[in-house]
């Protein structure tokens, strides 16, 4: 774990990952009291209060104070996470997945990775530009028109790893999302799908990454998993044996 965190502050630290993420040449080039390095560190904390009280504990932690303390206003940071390009969190997601299966030992099922996927509808901020992004989505149950996204994850069952996420906007389908996450599979994947993912486009997908899949189909849509079709084939195959 030590080795795990060195390697992920290395990263953070360079040169070379905040020129890639940031958005101007001229962000973080001044000495501030939240630079490059220390924006990524409060982001990656799970914040779940208001950011003003995030902030003061932060500074109260990095100081090691008694109380919190006020180094800095909420407005000064949303300027900072301004200049940020989120790709720098997927690089990171993608150092600790890559880091995790080749320094840990995972569990496995039949010497399996069990990866999920599955998708889900998100309420976003009511502002124009992100409505813009995102689209809006109409309720049929009488409710005001909100702006949502939709998300997509790969999941780890085993381990409790997310591989790969998405969001984007709500017009994209689950499937198209899907075949994003398809990417990052491996031979050693089985990938487990729920009855709203299957199609023949999807599974040669799978396949020709070299994983596999195994699928929850509905046997009106698909007969071959009709009972009656299997064992109507079965009893010709027998019959001509």
């Amino acid at each position: 774990m030590p080795r795990l965190i060195d390697s992920l502050k290395n990263i953070i630290f360079s040169k070379d990952f905040c020129s890639r993420h940031k958005k101007g040449l001229n962000d973080f080039i001044r000495t501030r009291i939240l630079p490059f390095h220390e924006l990524i560190f409060f982001l990656l904390n799970m914040n779940n209060k208001s950011y003003q009280e995030e902030l003061d504990r932060y500074f109260q932690t990095l100081h090691n104070g008694q109380v919190p303390e006020r180094v800095l206003f909420k407005g000064s940071l949303s300027k900072a996470r301004a200049k940020l390009k989120y790709q720098a969190f997927v690089e990171l997601n993608d150092h600790l997945v890559h880091s995790f299966y080749n320094y840990f030992e995972s569990e496995t099922w039949f010497g399996f990775n069990l990866m999920a996927i599955d998708g889900t509808t998100l309420r976003v901020p009511n502002i124009s530009q992100i409505a813009n992004h995102f689209g809006v989505w109409n309720s049929t149950k009488g409710e005001k028109p909100c702006p949502k996204a939709r998300a997509s994850q790969m999941f780890d069952v085993l381990n409790k790893v997310t591989v790969d996420a998405i969001i984007s906007p709500i017009s994209e389908g689950e499937r198209e999302l899907a075949a994003f996450h398809f990417l990052k599979l491996c031979p050693e994947d089985l990938l487990l799908l729920d009855r709203g993912y299957p199609s023949h486009w999807l599974f040669k997908l799978v396949l020709s990454m070299g994983a596999n899949f195994c699928a929850r189909i509905g046997h009106k849509q698909w007969r071959t998993a009709n009972p009656k079709e299997t064992a109507l084939k079965t009893t010709m195959h027998i019959h001509e044996l």
